[in-house]
């Protein structure tokens, strides 16, 4: 506890106390005498402990904090004061919840349907600091990192001063195992070290063939799509009206194909059929109807939901249970196709066996963590897959809203003649791709506006500072990259515009978006902790846009109002995103 007291030093005290009280104040017991009976103990101390636990409440949450935690002067948000002239009951609500910052995250949340995110950058722009905020949330205090400064101490120069919250850490190891997103410390240092040999460049530049055969196949199975709908013929494409899509299923599918293939050698092919054992358990632990379950588990006791009368139990042992034996098996497999036929894959698995550095519990842990790091709930864990499901389906909801652009976009890939580039060894494919300064303009930009993991969480693992802050050991501290992304301070006034010139320079792409420092994009994080699969997001993400563009045209299919960016890990569209898509003819 940030007060130094603690609620196991106030129970042992009370047992103490207890005996004082049987003894020297026997007439505060029922009985009132000095009877040592174990009735009369436990009735004192029943009394001791009561009083310490109020009087540890009070100073924890009350005298600590407001008269002598390091952190109390600290700003705070200001209370929203910009109340209509007349008096009324849904004001005086509004005024209410306000002067706390729970209840501005509950009335964010539940009233205007915004996210975490949007609160704290409201919060930061209209409260002057220098580069903490004080939150305080009912009996709870949390820091908001503001400053560029502040949030470079936090990720890389002391780093390892913060660590990811306990309680999800303990939940997540039950199903991910000790994988890189869960270990802290030497152990992270090292399978950080040994692992990113699997995401350099140049294992990234041989997997573009990959992705644009699989690119083509989300091609061809939307193209189909429209054509089975309209029952126009394979070679009648200028008569087929435009086919309503929900873009974020299909993006979730096409990025489980393409993780699948390149973390386990594995092609799930959920574009054609959902029949694959390791993809239906995935989705089973890690579908919506779970989001209460990990909630709870995370954040109450994974012990006590363990003991309540829920289906959703037995579900999630039998579903970890055997998406680790399916591991296992792809371990053994692959290790005795390395052994018995010379294997050349390209596979995470393949390269992280070769290496020696990891045994089989070890392979099995990394594994889960790339496969399973996709899951929604991992806020405090940005990885691939999850980005790239999610952006591409932003990417497509910002063409569809900037049509200007949709149609640069098609004539700068069109022009490459990407479809006919199947021949293209990784080299030149990432070279044509990467070059491209619309296409990356685009996905910066999209990346910028819409970062997949809104907000995340480190706590301090020892008394530290922070912008010369004195940080005491457990204070949790929050970093948006919502907020940094789209704050005027380093984006200027049209923050939060779509402009995917920011990335280009002189017809070339620029890796800055025009900011002065790479802090100031925060939507991988930076240092030890950022997401190691970043590179290979950016590639993959390449070739879908790519190969979409190519191929359709399209418009929101249905209002701008409902198009919703909320969640309470990662951002999506609260209410899907449905898309009118077209075919179009190749332009010369």
């Amino acid at each position: 506890m940030a007060s130094g007291i603690s609620f196991r030093g106030a129970t042992i005290a009370a047992l103490f106390e207890g005996l004082a009280i049987a003894k020297y104040f026997p007439h505060l017991l029922s009985s009132g005498s000095t009877d040592k009976s174990a009735s009369s103990l436990i009735e004192s101390c029943s009394i001791a402990l009561a009083l310490n636990y109020v009087l540890l409440l009070f100073y924890s949450k009350f005298l600590y904090r407001v008269f002598l935690s390091p952190l109390r002067n600290i700003p705070r948000p200001k209370v929203c004061t910009n109340l209509h002239s007349s008096f009324n009951l849904a004001n005086y609500a509004h005024h209410s919840i306000n002067k706390w910052y729970l209840g501005r995250l509950i009335y964010t949340r539940f009233v205007r349907q915004e996210h975490q995110g949007q609160l704290l950058l409201e919060v930061a722009r209209d409260t002057p600091n220098d580069g903490l905020l004080l939150l305080r949330e009912g009996v709870q205090d949390r820091l908001l990192a503001v400053s560029i400064p502040v949030a470079a101490e936090l990720l890389v120069r002391k780093s390892y001063d913060f660590k990811k919250p306990q309680n999800v850490r303990n939940f997540m190891r039950h199903f991910l195992g000790d994988g890189l997103i869960i270990v802290e410390g030497e152990r992270h240092q090292w399978l950080r070290k040994n692992s990113q040999k699997a995401f350099n460049y140049r294992h990234i530049k041989d997997m573009y063939p990959m992705m644009w055969t699989k690119a083509l196949t989300l091609q061809k199975a939307m193209e189909e799509e429209i054509r089975q709908k309209n029952g126009v013929a394979s070679s009648d494409f200028t008569s087929a009206a435009p086919v309503k899509f929900e873009m974020c299923s299909w993006a979730l599918k096409i990025t489980f194909d393409v993780i699948g293939i390149a973390g386990l050698g594995r092609d799930f092919n959920l574009l054609k059929n959902a029949d694959d054992q390791l993809a239906h358990d995935y989705e089973m632990v890690t579908g919506n109807h779970m989001l209460l379950y990990f909630v709870m588990s995370m954040w109450v006791s994974f012990r006590l939901v363990q003991m309540l009368p829920w289906d959703k139990n037995l579900l999630f042992k039998e579903k970890t249970r055997s998406l680790k034996q399916t591991c296992k098996d792809l371990i053994q497999q692959k290790r005795d196709e390395i052994l018995n036929k010379g294997d050349d894959h390209f596979d995470i698995l393949s390269l992280l066996i070769k290496s020696g550095d990891f045994s089989d519990e070890d392979l099995g842990d990394q594994l889960l963590t790339y496969l399973v790091a996709g899951l929604k709930l991992t806020w405090t864990f940005p990885i691939s897959h999850d980005t790239a499901s999610a952006t591409l389906a932003w990417s497509c909801y910002l063409l569809a809203q900037n049509p200007i652009w949709q149609e640069k976009l098609r004539r700068e890939v069109q022009q490459t003649r990407l479809p006919d580039a199947m021949s293209l060894a990784g080299d030149a494919l990432a070279s044509t791709l990467e070059g491209l300064p619309i296409l990356n303009g685009v996905l910066n930009e999209t990346l910028r506006l819409y970062p997949t993991v809104p907000v995340t969480t480190r706590v301090a693992a020892c008394d530290t500072t922070l912008g010369g802050q004195c940080i005491p050991k457990d204070t949790e501290i929050l970093l948006s990259p919502w907020l940094i992304n789209r704050s005027p301070e380093h984006w200027g006034a049209d923050a939060d515009a779509f402009k995917p010139n920011r990335w280009i320079e002189d017809g070339r792409p620029n890796n800055s978006g025009g900011a002065e420092s790479n802090y100031e994009f925060m939507t991988f994080l930076h240092g030890p902790r950022s997401c190691i699969g970043q590179n290979f997001a950016k590639a993959e993400l390449r070739c879908l846009l790519a190969a979409m563009i190519t191929k359709f045209e399209w418009t929101l299919g249905m209002k701008e109002s409902d198009v919703i960016p909320t969640g309470a890990i990662t951002i999506r569209p609260h209410n899907g995103l449905h898309l009118n898509m077209k075919i179009v003819d190749r332009k010369e």
